[in-house]
């Protein structure tokens, strides 16, 4: 995909032109179950805002809906932008490559504008344990408050306008008061999460510094053998962290769909090694599209 971009250096601001909603449509790709410390903020007329974080360094992303044009106040490199967002990566055309069924065109025609976000692997490994058993609301303000317990704060300056959050703790800052992993409303999940900060900090653990290279067999081995981790968590990881796209979660809202849609029998093999993007369109149709 082609990309115009430009650069404020004074301003700090980040502008990528010609991004199509049916490209990239924040309010779908942050509320489809992917990322969960995304929040929607006030913006003038013909704008959406967020606010959140890219690489750990507190974010705000704006599109003009007029002008089709997504900015982001960011301390860094417009390569994270374009890789957090994946947007080197034509949707379009990969859809066009796959024969759909009627279930899934229906899905896509009424998703498009999701793409799968690259997000840090930390981040995602411990928001999808937190996730098992869980909704989404829950989810949100139970990684808020793991966040604000052991994160460090992280302030940006917009137009004289001050926006606070508190960056994703560090295995490291997690491990030193590990005990109130228990006070913070995690449920059993505190467990998980507590073991699997232990083993990387000592040692015992080196999935941080596991290669995106590496296939996704042994990728999905390595995390199913981490205690708390199963198959649906250990896919979502693949897919939203690796971004091994052949990756296929399957949750509640899936299994409805394989269930109800197709008799119980869903092949993804039909959707070739971009299942994973199929599955998100599925996935915001269930859950969206047919209330």
């Amino acid at each position: 995909m082609s990309l115009n971009v430009d650069i404020n250096k004074s301003s700090g601001i980040i502008t990528i032109r010609e991004i199509e909603m049916d490209t990239l449509d924040l309010d779908k790709t942050f509320n489809c179950g992917q990322a969960f410390r995304w929040k929607k903020i006030n913006a003038l007329p013909g704008y959406i805002a967020y606010k959140g974080f890219i690489n750990n360094k507190l974010t705000i992303i704006t599109y003009n809906l007029l002008k089709r044009e997504l900015c982001a106040k960011y301390d860094g490199d417009v390569a994270d932008i374009i890789k957090y967002f994946n947007l080197d990566l034509d949707y379009n055309k990969i859809i066009s490559e796959i024969e759909l069924d009627e279930y899934s065109q229906k899905a896509y025609n009424y998703s498009k504008g999701i793409r799968i976000l690259h997000q840090d692997l930390w981040e995602t490994i411990v928001t999808f344990i937190i996730s098992q058993r869980n909704r989404v609301e829950k989810i949100a303000n139970s990684v808020e408050r793991l966040c604000e317990t052991f994160g460090e704060l992280d302030i940006i300056l917009i137009n004289n306008r001050e926006y606070k959050g508190y960056k994703f703790p560090t295995p490291q800052e997690i491990y030193t008061k590990k005990s109130e992993l228990y006070t913070i409303g995690l449920g059993y999940r505190a467990e998980y999460i507590d073991r699997l900060v232990q083993d990387i900090v000592e040692g015992k653990n080196n999935i941080l510094n596991t290669s995106e290279e590496v296939d996704k067999i042994t990728l999905d081995y390595k995390l199913q053998s981490i205690y708390g981790i199963g198959p649906k968590v250990s896919n979502c990881i693949l897919l939203f962290a690796y971004n091994k796209y052949e990756a296929f979660p399957i949750d509640t809202w899936i299994g409805k769909v394989i269930t109800n849609e197709f008799k119980g029998n869903l092949d993804i093999t039909k959707f070739g090694k971009y299942a994973g993007i199929i599955q998100q369109f599925l996935f915001y149709y269930a859950k969206y599209g047919t209330v």
